[in-house]
């Protein structure tokens, strides 16, 4: 599945290529691809659907890859949710 995201980060909206790498019934992993960089993402969201658990927010965590801030990936994980969801 491959979707775009335009996530604000420092006041500043980025186009950004979604595509989900990896799911399985314990976690899901995807890839953030900008102009010239890629991290990996993982949540344990369907961990949590799999047990009937809806109203738990997932962990998510930076696989691959590396990024300035840790505060820049809330507003793609923001991003990411609203679309899976």
């Amino acid at each position: 599945m491959v979707f775009y995201i335009r996530p604000l980060i420092n006041r500043i909206a980025y186009r950004l290529r979604v595509e989900q790498v990896m799911i399985d019934s314990v976690k899901e992993q995807y890839r953030i691809s900008g102009r010239n960089k890629s991290i990996v993402l993982q949540s344990n969201r369907p961990l949590f659907r799999n047990k009937g658990i809806k109203h738990r927010k997932p962990n998510w965590k930076l696989v691959e890859g590396s990024v300035h801030y840790h505060s820049d990936m809330e507003p793609i994980i923001a991003e990411i949710m609203k679309i899976i969801d």
